[in-house]
């Protein structure tokens, strides 16, 4: 018997995300975003198996497994309502492994295996030495139209991929200096929009219409 259903698409998520983002602020969208079934499992289908991707999966499976045999008990004993408190208990582990250790576990370069031919999702060897070589701190303002990525999932997916890579990147600089990375997005008429212009950003015809007709995407680096 199954206990709990729900359907939830990508749209969905991304739409929560948003809301989070805009409330509570960058972290809680990530956190949330590590509940997302499809990340995970689209992670694991490019070929890149993460410690992160592990824990959720035998997460998710114990919740089910663990609240279907709750059920099954309380309804031998002729109680159903009983079910209610043990699933409730393995939601709040559930959650608590996967927002408390989940991101964690995300960080860890060596909590991770790249199983493409060419290691498409990992860093190079030789950008990891540039990293922790650095002879000044590094900013990287990250420039992307979201809500104009967004609509072409194609798109989304790699600009996801180079946004992690960037992450990493980041994560790499264990040295003496730092590598700071900022996240912008240039939505028409701000202050990102103009600063990417200026920076020597173009714009790149979508052929979506309307306000998101347009995207950037790019980064800009310095140095302190």
């Amino acid at each position: 018997a199954t206990f709990l259903g729900s359907k939830v698409t990508n749209d969905d998520v991304a739409s929560i995300r948003e809301v989070l983002e805009g409330t509570l602020g960058a972290g809680a969208a990530s956190a949330f975003a590590n509940l997302s079934l499809s990340a995970h499992f689209e992670a694991i289908g490019r070929g890149v198996v993460g410690l992160d991707d592990l824990l959720f999966f035998c997460a998710f499976i114990a919740l089910f497994l663990l609240g279907s045999v709750a059920v099954l008990e309380a309804r031998r004993k002729g109680s159903p309502r009983k079910s209610l408190g043990p699933i409730a208990l393995f939601v709040a582990l559930f959650l608590g492994l996967n927002l408390g250790a989940g991101p964690a576990l995300a960080k860890l370069e060596s909590g991770r295996v790249d199983f493409t031919e060419a290691g498409l999702y990992s860093l190079s060897e030789g950008s990891r030495k540039v990293a922790q070589k650095l002879g000044y701190d590094v900013t990287l303002d990250v420039y992307l139209s979201r809500s104009t990525s967004k609509k072409s999932p194609k798109f989304a997916g790699f600009a996801e991929h180079m946004l992690d890579l960037v992450d990493r990147f980041g994560r790499a600089a264990t040295g003496e200096h730092r590598i700071h990375i900022n996240q912008r997005d240039p939505v028409p008429y701000s202050e990102d929009e103009y600063e990417a212009q200026f920076a020597g950003l173009t714009r790149q015809a979508t052929g979506l219409g309307g306000v998101d007709a347009n995207l950037y995407f790019g980064i800009i680096g310095t140095n302190s």
